[in-house]
């Protein structure tokens, strides 16, 4: 019944069909809460009830639902509450979406049991704490997406065992200390987003091994140090954030066209780079560099300058 402009709640009525396998009510207009009668329907395996006006809280009673793979509540701006801890029971789930706009609290420690899992979106909430390290145990994940929360504390080290993990946004939280020289295991990563954090240290020099990376976006946090050459291995790169840091010296010819053809870099607020940075635009095809005026040690005959 996906698409077809329901109105109205959701029958608690349908706990009662004890053989139902999916239920597909996405992309309608229903409203009221999810009935925790739901949570009868032990044969369901998958739930999408996603792009609605829902509220209220997540049942918990959805925990009894062993077989369900794929379970979709995103886009319900109005779901309130914490998440439940119970969710750790559903071992099946390959894809799980709580990225609804309005949940508290932490990410249950019992997540680390969904071993099954490979898209997990918790993005555009209010959580908080840290972000737990039993996560790591989730080896078959692929899409990571814990961005724009108020989650604190380190990147845990144990990400690095997500060695399948093609998409890892953290972006937009409140996460401090370095980036985990364990990321280098993220062979198949396409996009790295930690932006818009308080992260500090400096760049591991071991990110250039993520050769299949497409964007990685590091702005605004308190990165210094040189931007390590190493970089210039991510030949597939488009997109290069580096601006609102502390990063010094000079910037490397790795960065240039003839080893990064295709990638825009960002750069502007690092008052710290000195030299000539006309070489990063020179012969570069599909390439736009952007400084601006505060960075008083740098030239640039084709850069863009940005406010």
């Amino acid at each position: 019944l996906n698409s077809n402009l329901l109105t109205g709640t959701i029958p608690s009525e349908l706990g009662n069909l004890d053989q139902l396998q999916t239920i597909w009510l996405a992309v309608n207009q229903l409203n009221g809460s999810i009935p925790s009668e739901l949570g009868h329907l032990v044969e369901v395996t998958d739930m999408e009830l996603n792009y609605n006006s829902l509220s209220g809280t997540i049942p918990s009673e959805l925990g009894g639902l062993i077989k369900l793979r794929t379970l979709w509540l995103d886009t319900n701006q109005l779901i309130n509450g914490t998440i439940p801890s119970e969710i750790g029971n559903l071992i099946q789930l390959s894809d799980l979406r709580l990225d609804v706009g309005s949940l508290t609290g932490t990410i249950p420690s019992e997540f680390g049991n969904l071993t099954q899992l490979q898209t997990l979106w918790l993005q555009l909430n209010q959580l908080t704490g840290k972000i737990p390290s039993e996560l790591g145990f989730l080896t078959e994940l692929v899409d990571l997406s814990l961005d724009h929360n108020t989650l604190s504390g380190e990147i845990p080290s144990e990400l690095g065992k997500l060695s399948h993990l093609q998409y890892l946004w953290l972006q937009s939280n409140q996460l401090t200390g370095t980036i985990p020289i364990d990321f280098a295991s993220f062979t198949e990563l396409v996009e790295l987003r930690l932006s818009n954090n308080t992260l500090s240290g400096t760049i591991p020099k071991d990110l250039g091994k993520l050769i299949q990376l497409q964007q990685l976006r590091l702005n605004d946090n308190a990165f210094r140090g040189r931007i390590p050459s190493e970089l210039g291995n991510l030949s597939d790169l488009s997109l290069l954030h580096l601006f609102s840091n502390e990063f010094t010296g000079t910037v490397p010819k790795e960065l240039s066209s003839q080893y990064l053809p295709n990638a825009e870099i960002h750069l502007f607020n690092n008052d710290g780079l000195v030299g000539d940075l006309s070489f990063l635009c020179q012969n570069g095809f599909n390439r736009t560099i952007y400084i601006n005026e505060t960075m008083k040690n740098v030239t640039c005959t084709c850069c863009v300058y940005t406010s």
